[in-house]
């Protein structure tokens, strides 16, 4: 006899639940590269270059060097925001075994 077809609602808690593990399990890799990212070489690093931006030429025909420099500064900084972020959303959530 063929198993029922489970139901939306369970299909979605079902979903939840091996999100929530799979949450809980990225949390260690998570935490990885967000202490990486906070090294002291990586802010050193965004200092480093945000200091040398104005030497850079701003001249349409030369400023592509002085925007991806400015591209390397933003997405270290919003990189290690979203990590900070998916860190302390994975951390707020409660552990898979506590749902059941």
């Amino acid at each position: 006899m063929p198993e029922p077809t489970p139901t939306m609602e369970e299909l979605a808690a079902n979903m939840a639940a091996l999100q929530r593990q799979m949450d809980a399990a990225s949390l260690a890799p998570l935490t990885g590269v967000l202490e990486v990212l906070n090294r002291n070489a990586v802010t050193k690093a965004i200092t480093d270059i945000q200091a040398l931006i104005p030497q850079l030429p701003e001249s349409i025909e030369l400023r592509a060097p002085r925007n991806q420099a400015n591209n390397v500064v933003s997405v270290l900084n919003n990189v290690r925001s979203l990590f900070d972020s998916e860190v302390a959303r994975v951390q707020a959530l409660p552990p898979p075994e506590a749902e059941a």
